[in-house]
């Protein structure tokens, strides 16, 4: 099975360089006409000739692949909608962009992609207006080979310092899995490595299907309206989507780039950078010079294996958070990973000990500046004993992932204020949104049997469900069954089968150490595998990737959002701030996500309003064969 970008995650959205929305409510000389029935013809204005065809071409690429998958995903999620594309050679030029504008409009388009010069969307713009059309921009910004070509021009750029705004996320999102499927699908079909405006031109086209998927009708109201709402929602190969009052992306990263003399010719070399995200700091500034050895150690200490889909998801968000506040892999700090293995091959006490062991013993060697622990096993013995052991060294660790209670340990004082070095986020289930979401997509369900193995975490949540949620919660969704613990897969079988008959759904907690009759764990594919192929009910998880391995749906907690939240903490860290003062916190890090195999296995039809709001969805069961 093919790997797609889309199947991976909801791969809306938002436009590399700029989204920018032609028309406003009460354009003079438009006149709004009739609703039509559903249907989406969209048009895209790229330059296949002329100085930026390179970018028109890699664009037009990653625009056929989103249409060919777009349209496979409304068939999958039986809509009745299909896209089609028209697009039109600007040939670089502002004029002939115009007239390719009003060739798509005679045809009733209503969304266009492009065009991708300043210069371009200038000239189009005014006519956009009048006539009731959506623009969607890529690109509409770039690096002048003119002006460092012609001498007179360049000296004056260095005389001045001439800075160049130009969109700055691809450092970050080539990074991610998200970007990279898409990239290499590009770039297997025009031979050369995309710039990241193709990318941006897939993630605008995605955004503006799913808006007549939504809207249902051609009305250039009604789309606007939508097109601002689904921006507002999704997540996609380049980024956050939501939108400002203007129209522009709202979350954006711009270099600043300067004309540079070297010994022979001019050059343009990044100066700085100026991002503006939904992190924790509403605007950062700064500018870094690369330098050949990075300053700065960073150590992230997981609890279980490298494989484990949770440990890969907060890693990669603390990568993200820290360049959130300025630091860059490889150019500000180097980076070094060590996994504890304590959920699958190192499980007794004293393995555990073990493990923690070579973890200080890193430490030692290596000797950060900071240290993530991911999880209960590495806070505890980690973190707190490495404290322990040399109160005095004062070296600041933040935690992720941790289902207990942190303030049991010696060295944090209370969740307000640690009062020591260490620091970091809660991990709590969001159980009242996790059933609410089984009780909107069936609603004539009443009951949900919970169900976990009997690992030492496993027991704290169980526990801290009955504590917070059972005993608090008087207007739960649906009524709980447990949760009920098992030791072995042979008990976790026998609990399935048994509430075929006396529950609607099936909670997942926890299913990653359960025991076969020779006391050994069983693989937590095995488990799902069963699951799904005996039972008949539909099962809600508490974590993202319980979709992933194969479960029906999840609102769970975001492994990557809860990354970026530590990783920004840490950030903080570095600049000076004392995690003695950083509250403990849940950072409710919480995203949808559904397994539409499994739903068809079901045969349960996930409703369209649901699948919007997804963040993920995958078509496969289990992390046997092409992962999703």
């Amino acid at each position: 099975m093919t790997k797609r970008w889309w199947q991976t995650t909801r791969n809306i959205l938002i436009i590399a360089m700029v989204l920018l929305f032609t028309g406003g409510i009460g354009v003079l000389g438009y006149a709004e006409e009739e609703a039509k029935p559903r249907g989406a013809v969209l048009g895209a204005l790229l330059a296949l000739t002329g100085d930026y065809s390179s970018t028109g071409e890699a664009s037009q690429a990653a625009l056929e692949i989103a249409l060919s998958e777009i349209n496979e995903y409304f068939s999958d999620i039986g809509s009745e909608t299909r896209v089609k594309l028209i697009i039109e050679d600007t040939k670089t030029d502002p004029m002939t962009a115009l007239e390719k504008l009003k060739s798509l409009a005679k045809r009733g388009v209503k969304i266009v992609i492009g065009p991708q010069t300043s210069a371009e969307v200038k000239a189009v713009k005014n006519y956009a207006d009048e006539n009731g059309i959506l623009l969607l921009s890529q690109s509409s910004t770039a690096l002048s080979k003119g002006l460092i070509n012609s001498e007179q021009a360049a000296q004056f750029a260095v005389i001045t310092g001439f800075p160049n705004p130009i969109y700055g996320g691809e450092r970050i999102l080539q990074k991610t899995e998200k970007y990279v499927l898409v990239k290499e699908q590009i770039q297997k079909r025009i031979g050369r490595v995309p710039d990241p405006y193709a990318i941006a031109a897939y993630d605008a086209f995605w955004v503006a299907s799913l808006t007549y998927l939504v809207a249902g009708i051609d009305n250039y109201r009604a789309l606007k309206k939508t097109l601002l709402r689904t921006a507002d929602s999704y997540f996609g190969a380049t980024g956050w989507t939501m939108l400002n009052e203007a129209g522009d992306r709202k979350f954006y990263s711009y270099d600043f780039w300067a004309v540079r003399k070297g010994e022979t010719t001019f050059r343009w070399e990044r100066v700085g950078e100026f991002r503006h995200d939904q992190s924790f700091s509403d605007r950062l500034i700064y500018e870094k010079k690369p330098s050949l050895i990075p300053s700065l150690r960073v150590l992230v200490v997981h609890s279980y294996h490298v494989e484990w889909e949770w440990d890969q998801d907060i890693e990669k968000g603390i990568i993200e958070g820290l360049y959130r506040k300025g630091y860059i892999e490889g150019q500000d700090y180097e980076l070094k990973t060590f996994c504890m293995d304590t959920k699958s091959t190192y499980t007794t006490p004293e393995q555990i000990k073990q493990r923690a062991k070579a973890a200080i013993d890193i430490i030692e060697e290596f000797s950060p500046d900071i240290v993530f622990v991911n999880d209960d096993n590495a806070l505890t013995y980690v973190a707190v004993e490495y404290t322990k052991r040399y109160p005095d060294k004062n070296l600041p660790f933040v935690f992720s992932g941790v289902n207990s209670d942190p303030t049991s340990c010696d060295s944090i004082e209370s969740l307000e204020v640690p009062g020591g070095p260490i620091t970091g986020a809660l991990e709590r289930f969001p159980y009242y949104a996790a059933f609410s979401l089984g009780k909107r997509i069936f609603p004539k369900t009443s009951k949900i049997l919970l169900l976990a193995d009997k690992s030492p975490s496993s027991t704290f949540v169980v526990n801290a469900f009955r504590e917070r949620y059972l005993d608090k919660i008087d207007d739960s969704p649906l009524q709980v069954s447990g949760p009920i613990q098992v030791a072995t897969f042979k008990e976790w079988k026998e609990k399935v089968t048994e509430y075929q008959t006396k529950a609607d759904f099936i909670g997942i907690i926890t299913y990653h150490q359960l025991k076969d009759e020779n006391g050994k764990v069983v693989l937590a594919s095995e488990v799902v595998d069963w699951t799904v192929h005996n039972s008949k009910l539909p099962e809600i998880g508490f974590l993202s990737f319980h979709t992933e391995d194969g479960f029906l749906a999840a609102a769970g907690i975001s492994g990557y959002k809860t990354g970026i939240y530590v990783g920004i903490i840490g950030g903080e860290i570095l600049e000076g701030k004392n995690p003695a003062t950083i509250p403990i916190v849940d950072p409710r890090a919480v995203e949808i996500t559904f397994n539409l195999e499994r739903a068809k296995m079901l045969g349960v039809k996930i409703p369209a309003a649901e699948l919007t709001e997804a963040v993920h969805i995958f078509h496969s069961i289990g992390t046997i064969g092409p992962a999703e």
